[in-house]
């Protein structure tokens, strides 16, 4: 009836047309105002689920990294530079500890276990290189490794475990750019848990207490508190602080070294190396530069040691495709002890420049 009464009178049919425009507009203002609480209540769920971002980034992990190093490097320096500069006072702490040979027994051990750093002991110029080497051995052992410092065992497997298998599931799969701010998030809530810092300074003083007695051959007469202080503060905090640092970040930080050593190994590796030339007193050696090119054999036969491993960051990026690529990149370069030099060395057993050193004296047993 009422199209009928109005259906001739063009008035009335735009009157109609208006009527049917306001009505319709008014039904997609009500849709458009359940659409934005339905987005609004979405983004608020998305929030509480998003993991936290840490603004822990590769700048940071890198500067981190090199701050530990010279902490660790700095601490060797001021209770050894006694007994590199002094050669009096050198053959005096060799008689001392000659006769109370017990206090160097777990720092022989923890050398003997690491038989490159064992072998270049006596090399001039390097004793406090080598120690800086061993001591850092300790941490990334003892704090970089499976278990963090004031977490249990048991709870480090779980979340190793569910982070192992996180990629093996199905329907639906993972995303596998998740994972590592899972991990992250999932440390975050451990490092967050009220006990926790109880927890970690009784870690951080068992370490301490344990790397004092190993290095307990330097410290002087009295001095065991301070000493003991000095290595939870330079050495062992930092070093558990940025291993909780790797474990919150949303990218997987690693140490690596390099393999080039081994058969197989590829020459081109050595240009990421920071090389220390113990035949050139300590210089900086750039492989790529040397001439004639040496041979991969020619270079293991005058290769010495790590001194400290690479810092490396890796991480999941998906590609256009869908397809996702682990990406990794060095943060900072390996350093390694080398003895290369024409003149003197090659041909020969590089062993034979070897010193009596002050660390020579006490490494052995």
């Amino acid at each position: 009836m009422f199209i009928r009464k109005f259906g001739n009178d063009k008035t009335s049919q735009g009157s109609y047309a208006a009527y049917r425009g306001i009505h319709f507009i008014s039904l997609s203002s009500s849709d458009h105002e359940t659409s934005k609480d339905t987005i609004n209540r979405l983004s608020d769920q998305i929030l509480v689920l998003r993991p936290y971002r840490t603004a822990f980034n590769r700048e940071n992990a890198q500067s981190a990294f090199e701050n530990l190093l010279f902490s660790i490097e700095g601490w060797v320096e001021r209770f050894t530079d006694m007994f590199i500069d002094d050669q009096r006072f050198a053959n005096e702490h060799v008689r001392f500890v000659n006769q109370h040979r017990h206090i160097l027994i777990q720092f022989q051990e923890l050398l003997a276990s690491n038989q490159d750093l064992s072998s270049a002991v006596g090399y001039p110029d390097n004793d406090q290189n080598i120690l800086a080497a061993l001591i850092f051995r300790y941490v990334e052992q003892r704090i970089f490794g499976q278990t963090p410092c004031g977490i249990s065992p048991l709870m480090a497997e779980l979340l190793q475990e569910i982070q192992n298998t996180l990629p093996h599931c199905t329907s639906p799969p993972v995303d596998m750019t998740a994972i590592s701010a899972w991990r992250g998030q999932a440390y975050h809530a451990l490092f967050s848990q009220p006990n926790y810092p109880e927890a970690r300074q009784r870690g951080i003083n068992a370490l301490s207490s344990e790397l004092a007695d190993i290095l307990r051959f330097i410290c002087a007469p009295g001095g065991w508190p301070a000493f003991v202080r000095s290595i939870s503060s330079k050495i062992i905090e930092p070093s558990v602080r940025l291993d909780e640092n790797f474990r919150r970040a949303h990218e997987e930080y690693y140490f690596d070294t390099a393999s080039w050593t081994e058969p197989g190994g590829n020459m081109s590796e050595l240009k990421g190396l920071l090389s220390v030339n113990a035949a050139r007193f300590n210089a900086q050696m750039d492989v790529s530069e040397l001439y004639p090119t040496p041979s991969m054999g020619q270079l293991r036969e005058h290769f010495i040691c790590s001194l400290h491993p690479a810092l490396k960051a890796k991480e999941v990026r998906k590609l256009n495709q869908g397809e996702n690529v682990r990406q990794s990149a060095t943060l900072f370069k390996e350093k390694v002890l080398v003895a290369w030099d024409p003149e003197t060395v090659q041909g020969r057993d590089p062993a034979t420049m070897k010193q009596k050193t002050w660390l020579s004296r006490i490494a052995t047993p």
